[in-house]
């Protein structure tokens, strides 16, 4: 029978698993979103594609992008990058500050919504549920 100092100790390494895991599965299911986002983004110049951003921590100050990226490789390798730096705790915010990315998501009388937005959240839900926080023993 294990002792309680025993006990403490498995808790204890079981509990660093859990925050690792926490990390990766929150890395994973932003680059979900992030790659859903621009994936699913309607392309005419890549400005709208070039526009999604990842920050780290609190307090986005997004300002406007001039990216263009038409296959959106740039940006989504951009977003992976930053969230190779995800710590514990930290908040990730995906932004697209591009004036008419709103109209691209939900339509116009002129254009058909593309509905990324859902689509995204769908996808860092699925990633999240997916996650195996405790593996092997």
């Amino acid at each position: 029978m294990a002792t309680l100092a025993q006990y403490a100790v498995r808790i204890d390494r079981i509990g660093g698993r859990l925050g690792k895991g926490a990390v990766k599965a929150t890395r994973n299911a932003a680059r979900r979103a992030l790659e859903t986002s621009v994936r699913l983004t309607p392309v005419k110049t890549g400005l709208a594609r070039g526009g999604w951003r990842i920050k780290l921590g609190r307090g986005f100050t997004s300002g406007r992008t001039r990216t263009l990226d038409k296959d959106g490789s740039s940006t989504i390798a951009k977003g992976v990058s930053v969230l190779s730096a995800l710590k514990p705790n930290q908040t990730v915010t995906l932004v697209n500050s591009v004036p008419y990315i709103v109209f691209l998501d939900s339509g116009s009388p002129s254009t058909a919504a593309s509905g990324f937005a859902r689509a995204s959240i769908n996808a860092a839900i699925d990633s999240i549920r997916r996650f195996k926080f405790l593996r092997g023993r």
